[in-house]
């Protein structure tokens, strides 16, 4: 714990933050400081006479898991320690374990001498200067900020390219902020974005190295001082576009949603971001999906995919849709007609059929004029993107672009003033006023039995590089998720921060 006695030769502050630092550095001084401290290294080193002090320095050994603590102030020449604790030492007298004692106590050293020298250069330039300006600034305020270095696992896009690039590595995570949630994460999602934001073409993306997770389901472990929302082990879900996949995150409160009772947490996950996603595809995108619509899904197999049809047949609709033939009789069965994207078959279908009120597109790029194509011409019709997964589905055959222009072109539709068809493009945004009543929702047509959650995969996070070899090798229909906590089992929510097991068994 370090902090700047000079701090006009720091970057300008607001004249308040000035006066709060002095006013700390005051008591400090004056609480550690007698007349007449000698500058180095004490023959015989004390502890501060301020107990609470010392219980605050101390703190700081459990805290960080290291064998001693200091508190330290610096200035251009001295780096001054106002109070130094080690695990067994009293904070009221110098008694210790033995081999456990105070090194330095109170004293003022200079920078050769400093305990941290890296603290002492933070605020200076190569040159040994005072710094002005420049990278080496780490702060000019004052600020409260408590690191745990709690390890957690998490996965990292190390850079852009094939799945050789995504690795788990070994982290700390810092303490939640004023307003954050930290939750310990049970399972996160795993989609098209994940493959999209490897190969670098993801909208709006991050530049790699990158922390991937694009939502999770878990249970709250530690709340900030400011967040009262949740109780630790209140089961609870957030879109978090990165992070996720990890052991655990910290979350703005304001974006997590409680799990209701009777939902189990792999369909939770799924409802998070395929469902919502979907779920606002169908009541946000548009307002043509209804009975006697023909509604036209490419990707009745995918996560979103399959949510959107679901949806759309519990309004009464008429849905039609792309697939693996593999999975054509399933879909058959559920009610729903079923073609083969690459023969192009189905355009020709739906046309005989009279058009498609809505199509839904997540392949993008060239998809979206032939998903044109087949709308209703002589009523109002409208084509909603939601995806550029046609790089994916192609795998190696095609080369990474970007999403970017397709989409233009396909907002650029809507200048056709002599048509009733329209064009959108639709993605989940957390930010949103939407978002939060969405997700609830879906939640609780899912807690209604109003439809099931088909699982397609999961894989562990250790063997994160899996999902991104096999992604378009995976069969079934569905979400795929990741399982974060490996003694996730399935059991139903019995209220908040409780289970009861119905069929328990490690999944």
């Amino acid at each position: 714990m370090t902090m700047a006695l000079d701090d006009d030769a720091s970057l300008p502050v607001e004249n308040s933050e000035r006066a709060r630092q002095r006013e700390i550095a005051a008591y400090l001084s004056a609480a550690s400081y007698p007349a007449g401290v000698p500058t180095g290294p004490p023959e015989t080193p004390v502890i501060n006479a301020d107990p609470t002090l010392n219980a605050l320095v101390q703190s700081g050994t459990s805290r960080l898991d290291c064998d001693r603590s200091f508190l330290s102030l610096i200035d251009r020449e001295n780096h001054f320690l106002a109070a130094e604790m080690t695990r067994s030492h009293s904070i009221i007298k110098n008694q210790s374990a033995e081999n456990d004692h105070v090194f330095l106590g109170v004293s003022k050293l200079e920078t050769r001498w400093g305990v941290c020298p890296t603290a002492m250069f933070a605020f200076m330039d190569e040159t040994g200067e005072w710094a002005q300006t420049g990278p080496n600034i780490i702060a000019n305020r004052t600020r409260h900020t408590r690191r745990d270095m709690t390890t957690i696992r998490r996965a990292l896009i190390s850079g852009f390219g094939d799945a050789s690039n995504v690795k788990i590595v070994t982290e700390t995570i810092d303490a939640p902020g004023k307003n954050e949630v930290q939750v310990d994460v049970i399972y996160s999602g795993f989609s098209g974005a994940d493959i999209n934001m490897r190969l670098g073409v993801y909208p709006q993306q991050k530049t790699a190295p990158l922390y991937p997770g694009y939502c999770f389901v878990g249970r709250v472990a530690v709340n900030g001082r400011k967040s009262t929302k949740f109780r630790p082990g209140d089961l609870v879900g957030a879109v978090t576009v990165y992070d996720s996949e990890a052991d655990k995150i910290n979350v703005e409160e304001k974006y997590l949603v409680a799990v209701p009772p009777g939902v189990d947490t792999r369909s939770a996950l799924a409802a998070v971001l395929d469902w919502n996603t979907a779920y606002g595809l169908v009541h946000r995108a548009t307002t043509l999906v209804g009975r006697g619509k023909r509604i036209f899904i490419h990707g009745l197999s995918g996560a979103v995919g399959y949510a959107t049809m679901t949806l759309c047949l519990l309004e009464g609709a008429e849905v039609y849709g792309t697939a693996s033939l593999r999975n054509h009789e399933a879909l058959r069965r559920l009610g729903v007609t079923p073609f083969v994207y690459t023969d192009k078959a189905w355009m020709g279908e739906m046309r005989a059929r009279g058009g498609a009120h809505v199509v839904y597109d997540a392949l993008g790029f060239e998809s979206y004029d032939e998903s044109w194509e087949i709308l209703v011409r002589d009523e109002p019709s409208r084509l909603v993107g939601f995806g550029g997964n046609l790089n994916a589905v192609q795998a190696g055959s095609a080369k990474p672009r970007s999403q970017l222009p397709g989409t233009l072109k396909l907002l650029a539709k809507n200048g056709c003033l002599w048509t009733k068809r329209s064009a959108g493009f639709y993605y989940i945004d957390r930010t949103r006023d939407t978002y939060v009543p969405d997700l609830q929702a879906v939640l609780q047509l899912l807690a209604e039995g109003k439809f099931k959650v088909p699982i397609k995969k999961i894989w562990n996070l250790d063997n994160i590089r899996e999902p991104h070899e096999q992604w378009t090798k995976v069969t079934g229909m569905g979400s795929c998720l990741i399982r974060v906590d490996q003694n996730a089992w399935e059991g139903r929510v019995l209220s908040a921060g409780r289970m009861i097991v119905i069929s328990a068994s490690f999944v």
